[in-house]
């Protein structure tokens, strides 16, 4: 048997020349946004900091069967090694072809070079691939705790949003959506949804997006992702994801006022929510629900299998929800580095939220 080729690459040429079969098997999984390309790199184009170090391996045939979409920096003479999107609420996972199970150990065998390097994976996806191959590994000592928890709506034999709230079980949230489309009827202004899919029509949805951000961000700063340095990121997603039809964004209207945006990405058969923001003046109208049925309605009718809706777990969230997975902070090293490793780790943690909290301010 030809042994497999594992090889990191580590150029923006590279990535693009692997771009379509990365994209196959990042939709074979399922995989979250960051986990394809579509997103992974424009981050790394336009955020990325430090070097790639994206991990590929082939079988005998040449296939691609396994990839590692990573990238490192040095921090306090440490090689600190991320998700690509890391700190941007991403929740990544190797991706490994089914029936590769040898893929994962590879992957760390070949990460292990360096008695400096350090492995720092959050969000780690709870049973994503590799996870047990990098407990078994002895060129590694792990730490892994705990994150987050990210709530999901299974689609399967669903064909509409209302095929979803007439389930038992679902009580309190019909009688939600009855009382939102009670207020919704009673309004001055009508209310209007706006789904959008095409690149022409994102385009043109694009600056109404940006007033709704700006507006959220002016009442409760968060993360601005339609202003600097994150705009030109958040415009290359849009129009690439929207280009090969991954991409769906649904747009709220009070009268002629743009109010409300929630933007979804498709790879395989789920949609991942990936940015969602309100102007405070759509507060009464309950936008994350209403959002959020225009979500479930597009995917159900496409016959997709279900809706993540990533990290945290929103009360609005867990009443739409079949349940949750968890996402885990993984930290990994060489025995003699790692308690130094999470020492340092942990300041830095502290120093970018200080420095978040003062962009806020």
């Amino acid at each position: 048997m030809t042994k497999p080729l594992v090889e990191t690459v580590s150029s923006v040429a590279q990535l693009e020349h692997l771009s379509e079969e990365w994209e196959q098997l990042a939709s074979e999984l399922s995989a979250g946004p960051f986990s394809m390309p579509a997103v992974a790199v424009p981050w790394w184009k336009h955020l990325g900091r430090g070097h790639l170090l994206v991990v590929v391996v082939r079988d005998g045939s040449g296939r691609l069967v396994g990839l590692a979409p990573l990238h490192e920096r040095r921090i306090g003479g440490l090689e600190i090694v991320r998700w690509l999107g890391h700190g941007m609420g991403t929740v990544g996972q190797l991706l490994v072809r089914p029936g590769s199970s040898e893929v994962a150990e590879q992957v760390w065998a070949h990460l292990a070079t360096s008695r400096r390097r350090v492995l720092q994976l959050v969000e780690y996806r709870y049973g994503g691939a590799g996870l047990d191959a990098l407990r078994r590994s002895t060129a590694w000592t792990s730490h892994i705790e705990l994150r987050d928890a990210c709530p999901y709506i299974d689609l399967t034999g669903r064909a509409t949003a209302t095929d979803l709230l007439a389930e038992p079980g679902r009580r309190k949230l019909r009688q939600n959506m009855a009382r939102v489309d009670r207020q919704l009827a009673e309004l001055a202004e009508p209310l209007t949804i706006e789904v959008h899919t095409t690149p022409a029509a994102i385009e043109a949805v694009i600056a109404d997006v940006t007033a709704i951000h700006d507006a959220a961000e002016a009442a409760h700063p968060r993360l601005h992702f339609l202003s600097e340095p994150y705009r030109d990121f958040t415009l290359d997603v849009l129009r690439g994801a929207s280009r090969r039809g991954q991409l769906v964004a649904v747009v709220l209207r009070l009268g002629d006022r743009p109010v409300a945006f929630h933007v979804a990405i498709v790879t395989g058969r789920v949609a991942s929510a990936w940015l969602a923001r309100y102007d405070p003046v759509a507060a009464d109208v309950a936008p994350g629900h209403v959002m959020l049925r225009a979500v479930v309605d597009w995917a159900a009718g496409l016959g997709l299998d279900g809706v993540d809706l990533q990290l945290g777990d929103d009360p609005y969230k867990l009443r739409w929800s079949s349940g949750t997975y968890d996402t885990l902070g993984v930290t990994a090293a060489q025995p003699s580095v790692l308690p130094m490793a999470r020492s340092a780790l942990a300041t830095v943690d502290v120093l970018r939220r200080v420095r978040a909290r003062a962009r806020n301010r």
